[in-house]
């Protein structure tokens, strides 16, 4: 839990997963309630536990696209029960 427990990592790496090759903006659209530095913190701790990796592209305007690895993706069951679990008991919870 303490690699993905975070208020964010979790939504972070479902929509890598979602989209592959993602990049921060697209991101950033994507989660529109989270800052940037928390953005760029989490993204660097996602990165740190091999969930995802960092394609920097050597052109002008540089451009950085983020992409699950394996072990990324071996979370999406995990990620798809929690969201299926949380949409049928989130009307419980107050």
């Amino acid at each position: 839990m303490t690699v993905i427990g975070s208020k964010w990592r979790a939504v972070i790496l479902w929509h890598i997963l979602k989209e592959p090759h993602i990049r921060y903006s697209r991101l950033k659209k994507q989660i529109p309630n989270i800052s940037d530095k928390i953005l760029a913190q989490e993204l660097h701790c996602l990165l740190e536990n091999a969930l995802i990796e960092r394609i920097a592209f050597a052109q002008v305007p540089p451009r950085v696209e983020y992409i699950p690895t394996e072990r990324g993706r071996s979370l999406q069951e995990i990620l798809i029960k929690l969201c299926e679990w949380g949409k049928k008991m989130g009307r419980d919870f107050k």
